[in-house]
């Protein structure tokens, strides 16, 4: 369970930002709060709210940059890969800079690291054993190379000391099997998001059906988008996903997934896929596949412009 993220220069966010999920014991409980076994309490759910061009997205989009840094950037590219960020415009010349705080188990741990240049400074994973924290290991950038220590962490030395400058040790530990990565790394990758390096995943009609084949291969989870989208007041009454076989262009046989839509008009029944359907209401069966697996099995759903194709009647802009 995440419990703050504080961050700077990162793309508009020049000072720290701070994203915090605690509520601390004097706010009325309400149905958001999550009790935790020290009697703490956090939120549920955080909604950024603010005009154009306040940088709400740059604010959420830390935690889809985390994501990705700590799974993908090992394994995602080389030494001359660049690293997805960039800096605020009037302090290129400063590092960037995350410190996440977050549970395994009840225990609280620490991750920070630092990054200028398309390259590690540092970057560090420490657990809270009294009222301070005890590092797990501390990699750290030096003239001669990267200067790495370790504590009951179990990342091999020699791989350690010859990791590219582009990478996260977290991330190359889970390649390398590191144990002690696991759990960090499941509270930590536990993110569902619809950003990318540039911002929002803007909605295409070929989402509906690549979120469909993710349905059909779940099928508690098709069962939960159903009785979502059934209960939005669409005049939809279920939804049912086909397997179909088509030939390509090349003449290769593909299997397709394709989500269809029961109507009742009266007494009348008809059907219609998906791709007919309003682009709002497909917006919806691309939505759920990224909220729904977080409130069936725990993690975080971050979502920019939540509203953006749903045509709610009174629109928010919020992130």
């Amino acid at each position: 369970m995440i419990l703050e993220l504080r961050f700077s220069n990162f793309y508009s966010v020049a000072d720290e930002a701070v994203i915090s999920f605690e509520t601390g014991k004097r706010p009325t409980q309400s149905g958001y709060d999550i009790f935790l076994a020290n009697g703490d309490r956090v939120n549920k759910a955080i909604a950024v709210v603010g005009a154009n061009g306040a940088g709400k997205t740059q604010l959420v989009k830390s935690f889809a940059f985390l994501n990705w840094f700590t799974t993908d950037s090992f394994l995602a590219g080389n030494g001359d890969s660049s690293i997805p960020y960039a800096a605020h415009s009037l302090h290129k010349d400063k590092p960037i800079v995350f410190s996440l705080r977050f549970l395994v188990a009840d225990e609280e741990y620490k991750y920070e690291v630092s990054l200028h240049n398309n390259k590690v400074l540092k970057e560090a994973l420490y657990q809270k054993t009294s009222k301070y924290f005890s590092y797990f290991f501390v990699c750290e950038s030096t003239e001669q190379g990267y200067r790495v220590k370790q504590q009951a962490f179990g990342f091999p030395s020699a791989q350690a000391q010859t990791l590219r400058a582009n990478a996260s040790l977290l991330a190359a530990a889970q390649s390398y099997g590191v144990l002690a990565a696991h759990p960090v790394l499941a509270v930590i990758n536990r993110t569902n998001h619809n950003l990318n390096v540039t911002g929002r995943h803007y909605f295409q009609p070929q989402n509906v059906l690549e979120r469909a084949r993710y349905y059909y291969d779940l099928p508690e989870l098709s069962e939960r988008m159903n009785a979502a989208i059934c209960e939005f007041d669409l005049g939809i009454a279920e939804v049912s996903i086909r397997k179909m076989e088509q030939t390509n262009p090349n003449g290769e046989v593909e299997t397709l997934y394709l989500p269809m839509a029961l109507h009742t008009a009266g007494d009348r029944v008809f059907e219609l896929p998906f791709l007919q359907e309003s682009t709002g209401t497909q917006s919806a069966f691309v939505l759920l596949s990224r909220v729904l697996p977080v409130l069936m099995n725990g993690g975080l759903a971050v979502i920019d412009e939540i509203d953006n194709d749903l045509h709610p009647p009174y629109a928010a802009k919020t992130a």
